[in-house]
């Protein structure tokens, strides 16, 4: 086989092993960063920006190999051990931060991981692109735009093979360990492929031999389980100086159980979600709400039921208990892992365990109960935060019987309540506040929020309480007298309401996700705070606004003043629609995480989608390529579908989170948004190509026309993937930030036309 078929399969790898590392990786990062879902925006914006670099370093690097295929050959070889290497780095990088399992991480430290550890590996990929587009070229009579399409193609429809394969094959098959030995074997076996096609015979032999045996030895690791004491390893030096009992992956998120002498601690994606025994938490979780209630018969308890909650709730007269987990491998492992008696819970006549959304449950359901219960925690990541939005509370508010209580709890401090804090919390007041008249705070450690819509069943009496107590007959050792009347002292209890609604901070919506924000800027100051840190804490939506305002001047003078050099817009276009793609694969993950809440079981088929769209758009465009006459024409009929699918997503988020209809909100899952990142990646897909061609005909070198390209491409997305998901989503939401993504790419649609305007006038009048 020659090196014109063996460069597209080695392409086609390459994009395999690019999109299955980079879901692997990020799966990993969210387990390591607790779960927050701004370490996704991390991965992409790091991924991306060293792609960059890596394809304009190797497109230069290239010019100095009388053989590109060598260079590309080279550039697997080392893929192979880096995966992996990789792979490792990841899972160890708390430990070189001294962070500890369970712990929040800052934003400082989450990009200075992010950013070093994927360096290399990056590099690598970004470099196969430009490098391939050169070693086709040299070895194929396709023209230099041309081989940049189809290597274009061929890279894209590998990501679609590796995001399917991972999303159906890593959790329910194989070991995100295996996983990535496995890749680093597939890109030895190419780069093998590579070395043996490529001319030129000095040192060949000694080289494919070296190569053989060690694949040899690299299949052979299989046979002996290297694949699962890597993963052993790995897992307890991620958890260490804890012991990992055990660790799974499920379609929901990584469920690890610890152990640390008689206590078993429990971790959803690195958060700690309940620790047993922990009597004093199961106790609180429960009785403020219940001894509140004059009369509670049916109860709704979501989350933390293992962790103590269902039995406290069972200490009470209760009729019916509806118990809702979403992830019934946390139930599973529960069984595993704890004494019987916090299982024969699950067997009272009273229970019922329901396996479904809390969110859709809730939206769903005609129940009324006189009690529900958010077990949750804190809202550091948008899955959890969407229980403690003003949509949610809406919800809520439809299931609660006449006179029924819902209660909640967050980290709270007892005596004071800094500025950091009482934006996290007056955040999640305000936004109660927006449905709920009656309202009721309990301060401590952990701050409870009680609410009713009938404002007179709530009272800070602990009397009343303990009195209530006493007539159920309920035996318990933290909620009572000594204990209640500490924490509803009237003092505590106006001090917080002061401040509170003193600070008036804006409300946490489903698609304005602030609370989140909050609630890691709060925990990141309780810590030694890094600069990024701080430039967090200090953002604001005006500043946000005024660097758009900049942006957009900026892109209307440089179309007008740029003196009919119209590949210089061109490229800027291609900067903006890349922040652009990459805003609509975080929002569009970011919406599902919102409406859905299981993004990490989706992430790898949403993906594998914006691939697809991208290798499709690029197909189509190679079979429609308009001649250089009206190539820029084509260019501008791209760009106004880059500006107007922004207004689409709103409406279409909008649609399923509020649709009551049980088909639609299924056929969003499955179909809708599938479709949608496969939509904005077709955009994209055609775009790519059209500025190639365009930039080729005024620069003919293909290597360095596809590494300046590819690089605007990659610079643009990396900056949106940050942006994106640290500021736009959180700070001024999806709605807004959509809009502003429609005008930025609508100044660099018209930075085009007044450059082709200006250069039309310089050619007519023969200047």
């Amino acid at each position: 086989m020659g090196l014109k078929k063996i460069i597209p399969i080695s392409m086609l790898a390459a994009g395999i092993s690019s999109m299955a590392s980079q879901i692997i990786f990020l799966r990993e990062f969210l387990v390591v960063f607790s779960g927050n879902e701004i370490s996704v925006g991390m991965l992409l914006a790091a991924w991306l920006i060293w792609g960059s670099a890596g394809s304009f370093l190797f497109s230069k690097l290239q010019e100095y190999f009388r053989s590109p295929a060598m260079l590309l050959c080279g550039i697997q070889s080392l893929l192979f051990p880096v995966i992996p290497l990789t792979f490792f780095l990841i899972r160890s990088s708390k430990g070189f931060l001294a962070v500890s399992p369970g712990e929040i991480s800052g934003y400082g430290p989450m990009a200075l991981v992010t950013f070093s550890v994927l360096s290399i590996s990056c590099l690598l990929f970004g470099g196969i692109f430009s490098v391939s587009c050169g070693a086709y070229s040299s070895v194929s009579r396709v023209a230099g735009e041309r081989a940049i399409t189809r290597m274009y193609i061929m890279e894209a429809l590998g990501a679609l093979i590796g995001g399917i394969g991972v999303a159906f094959l890593a959790i329910r098959v194989l070991s995100p360990a295996f996983m990535v030995l496995a890749l680093g074997v597939l890109n030895l076996v190419l780069s093998l492929f590579v070395r043996i096609a490529a001319p030129g015979r000095s040192m060949k032999k000694g080289i494919v031999a070296g190569q053989s045996i060690l694949l040899f030895l690299a299949c052979g690791m299989f046979l002996f389980n290297a694949p699962g004491a890597f993963d052993k390893l790995s897992r307890d030096i991620m958890w260490s100086p804890l012991r990992p009992a055990a660790s799974r992956d499920t379609v929901y998120g990584n469920i690890t159980v610890t152990v640390s002498g008689e206590q078993k601690s429990f971790f959803v994606n690195g958060l700690h979600l309940y620790s047993v025994p922990d009597r004093m938490s199961a106790e609180e979780a429960v009785h403020f709400v219940l001894l509140e209630h004059p009369e509670p018969k049916r109860v709704l308890l979501v989350g933390g039921g293992m962790g103590g909650a269902l039995a406290e709730i069972l200490k009470h007269p209760v009729e019916k208990v509806d118990y809702v987990e979403l992830d019934p491998g946390i139930i599973t492992m529960a069984g595993e892992y704890l004494a019987g008696d916090a299982l024969s819970v699950l067997n009272d006549p009273r229970v019922s365990v329901l396996n479904v959304d809390g969110r859709y449950y809730i939206k769903r359901s005609r129940k009324r109960y006189d009690c529900v219960i958010i077990d949750l925690g804190d809202p550091y990541t948008a899955q959890i935060n969407r229980f403690y939005t003003v949509d949610f509370f809406k919800e809520l508010r439809g299931v609660l019987a006449p006179g029924g209580i819902g209660g909640f709890r967050l980290t709270s401090s007892p005596n004071y309540i800094s500025a950091e804090l009482a934006d996290y919390l007056s955040s999640i007041y305000m936004s109660l506040s927006r449905v709920f008249r009656g309202i009721m705070l309990i301060p401590g450690g952990t701050m409870h929020f009680l609410f009713s819509e009938d404002e007179a069943v709530l009272s800070p009496d602990a009397v009343k309480l303990e009195e209530r107590r006493r007539q159920r007959g309920i035996d318990i050792a933290y909620v009572r007298s000594y204990y209640t009347f500490d924490r509803f002292s009237p003092e505590r209890v106006s001090y917080a309401l002061e401040v509170l609604r003193k600070r008036s901070a804006p409300m946490n919506f489903d698609f304005r996700p602030i609370g989140y924000f909050f609630a890691t800027l709060f925990w990141n100051s309780q810590t030694s705070m890094s600069f990024l840190d701080y430039v967090m804490m200090k953002a604001t939506r005006g500043w946000i606004w005024s660097g758009a305002a900049i942006l957009c001047l900026f892109l209307l003078f440089f179309g007008a003043v740029n003196k009919g050099r119209t590949h210089r817009p061109v490229l800027l276009s291609v900067t903006t629609t890349g922040f652009a793609e990459i805003y609509f694969q975080v929002a569009i993950l970011l919406a599902f995480q919102e409406i859905y809440g299981y993004v990490f079981y989706k992430v790898g088929i949403l993906m594998a989608s914006f691939m697809t769209g991208l290798a499709c758009g690029a197909w189509f465009i190679e079979k429609k390529m308009p001649s250089e006459k009206y190539i820029m024409k084509a260019l501008l009929r791209t760009q106004t579908a880059v500006c107007l699918y922004p207004l689409i997503l709103p409406a279409v988020f909008f649609l399923l989170s509020t649709t009551s209809s049980a088909q639609l909100y299924r056929l969003g899952s499955t179909v809708i948004f599938p479709v949608m990142p496969f939509a904005a990646g077709f955009i994209g897909g055609v775009q790519f190509p059209l500025a190639g061609r365009f930039y080729f005909s005024l620069r003919k070198t293909e290597g360095r026309v596809s590494g300046i390209t590819y690089g605007m491409d990659l610079l643009g997305a990396a900056t949106g993937a940050f942006v994106s998901s640290a500021l736009l989503l959180p700070l001024i939401g999806v709605y807004s930030s959509c809009l502003l993504v429609f005008l930025i790419n609508s100044c660099a649609f018209f930075g085009i036309f007044f450059s082709i305007g200006r250069a039309r006038r310089v050619k007519s009048a023969g200047i």
